[in-house]
């Protein structure tokens, strides 16, 4: 294979080492490409396996930008390389592989990494950091990364993946993208848009689904770090439908107010059906290569909670100015064996209840003995 023309080398100050020069690779793959062709984005490569053969062997931040295409690639092996998975206005389906990574210590080599607007499909895959990873082995990006991604995850097995402090899995809808000085306070202390700066239609609408998906010895080591994290607006849902919870430490979710006019579209939601937690809450304890018993989240299975909100606002949000938050569906679940320092099960902020932004429907709470006896 021919050097990849996309090589860059920069300078990177380190406060111990100072200047250190480090060479970039970023290679583009299709599968339009061909496996003659350069790497670049005008000749990208055909396999995402060649890519990485290619990167593997080399020094420096490496980064395999996959573009449209459906790829099916039997397993690869990742170290500190970010796979990102472009998709605009398209869609990459990556579907039958073993992804499997070797500690690493970069904080954005994320195993995938997706941009935002693009349409991802992940079907028939195991994602797995090293099973047999060294105590001092680390492994500080997550496993999954989804700004503002549409698509979904499909019959795939999520496992051994003991984050150092980030997230394994992140789902983002840019909650930075309505700007609140738009609205301005009117007489009556309430909001009301600035002379024609009222929106014209909603944001785009972004949907992802999880489908029979199990998650398994999935955590972080930190108490304050989920292993999900879902921070969403009301322009975006997420569901989880059969899937499978075992030793992991929580899913938090982050509920964003933001512009969303009900007229236009149905306002989004987080939902949970047929969903089974067991023995989660936990902290991964990477030297004793254990669960630490004596360190727990504040909830074993989900946290809700409000984000971040502008504090300086002037004025009353109100739903006349559509000001709006998505809600959250727990329905059909099994709840058992998880631990919490608040909540063995489920931690929400208050005014969501009184609000009615979280539902739950025929679920099930308890030990799992006494659950089997039950029935």
């Amino acid at each position: 294979m021919r050097l990849p023309v996309f090589c860059l080398i920069y300078a990177v100050f380190h406060p111990h080492d100072g200047i250190r020069f480090q060479t970039q690779f970023i290679i583009y793959v299709a599968l339009s490409g061909h496996h003659m062709n350069t790497g670049e984005k005008h000749s990208p490569l055909m396999l995402i396996s060649h890519a990485l053969a290619f990167l593997n062997r080399s020094d420096g931040y490496k980064e395999i930008i996959v573009m449209k295409g459906q790829f099916d690639e039997p397993m690869l092996v990742i170290r500190d390389v970010v796979l990102t998975l472009t998709g605009q206005d398209s869609n990459i389906i990556i579907q039958d592989f073993l992804l499997f990574r070797k500690a690493e210590i970069s904080y954005t080599a994320t195993l995938l990494d997706c941009d935002a607007g693009s349409n991802i499909i992940v079907k028939r895959c195991v994602l797995i950091n090293d099973k047999d990873a060294q105590p001092n082995d680390i492994f500080n990006a997550g496993i999954f990364n989804g700004l503002f991604t549409s698509g979904g995850i499909f019959d795939t097995l999520i496992e051994n993946s003991q984050m150092t402090d980030e997230p394994a899995i992140t789902f983002d809808s840019n909650t930075r993208d309505f700007d609140f000085n738009l609205i301005q306070k009117n007489v009556n202390n309430e909001c009301q848009f600035k002379s024609g700066s009222q929106p014209e239609s909603n944001p785009s609408f972004i949907l992802f689904e999880l489908y029979n998906v199990t998650f398994r010895n999935t955590s972080t080591s930190n108490t304050f770090n989920p292993f999900i994290s879902i921070i969403t607006t009301p322009s975006m849902s997420v569901t989880f439908d059969l899937c499978t919870f075992e030793r992991c430490t929580n899913v938090l979710i982050q509920l964003s107010r933001s512009y969303f006019n009900p007229d236009y579209g149905q306002i989004g939601q987080i939902v949970f059906k047929h969903c089974i937690w067991n023995s989660n809450g936990l902290i991964w304890n990477q030297q004793l290569k254990d669960w630490d018993q004596t360190q727990q989240v504040e909830s074993g299975a989900i946290t809700v909670q409000y984000t971040d909100f502008p504090a300086e606002l002037d004025y009353t949000i109100d739903s006349d100015c559509n000001i709006n938050t998505g809600n959250v569906i727990v329905e059909n679940c099994v709840f058992m064996d998880s631990v919490g320092t608040i909540a063995s099960d489920i931690l929400i902020e208050e005014d969501l209840l009184t609000r009615q932004l979280i539902t739950f429907k025929n679920c099930t709470y308890g030990k799992e003995l006494q659950l089997k006896k039950q029935h």
